[in-house]
């Protein structure tokens, strides 16, 4: 049903109890749920039913910050193996400089290794490494 019925609706319904009678709903229900009666017939019933049992959906606004636009951002350009292993060994000799960390010793796992025994990661690593904004 929809919504709280009101005293008018209420009375109404009180009427049909009292009576033995079935209400419209029911009735449209049992037909529903009666296997002997055509498909077509039943299929009908239960569309009548239907917005009686189911609310519908609200429609939903989607918006930004103060039911403004949305914000989109243009994503970056994916880079090729060659790019990431040149950007990747740029960010550890910066880090070893950074650090004061020999740099360009060693293979990138070691190097990698040397920079995170270091101590402490600062924000600006830990961004580089999990993928911040300036990484």
């Amino acid at each position: 049903m929809r919504g709280t019925p009101n005293r008018r609706t209420q009375a109404l319904q009180a009427k049909v109890e009292a009576a033995g009678r079935v209400s419209p709903l029911d009735f449209v229900l049992n037909v529903m749920w009666d296997a002997d009666a055509p498909a077509s017939l039943r299929f009908e019933a239960a569309k009548a039913a239907l917005p009686f049992l189911h609310s519908k959906l609200a429609a939903i606004e989607h918006s930004g910050p103060g039911r403004g636009p949305i914000e989109t951002r243009q994503a970056r350009t994916p880079l090729v193996p060659a790019e990431v292993g040149e950007a990747v060994r740029a960010l550890l000799t910066k880090a070893e400089v950074d650090l004061g960390l020999p740099a360009n010793s060693g293979s990138d796992a070691e190097r990698l290794k040397a920079i995170l025994a270091s101590g402490p990661m600062t924000p600006e690593m830990y961004a580089c490494l999990y993928g911040g904004e300036d990484g």
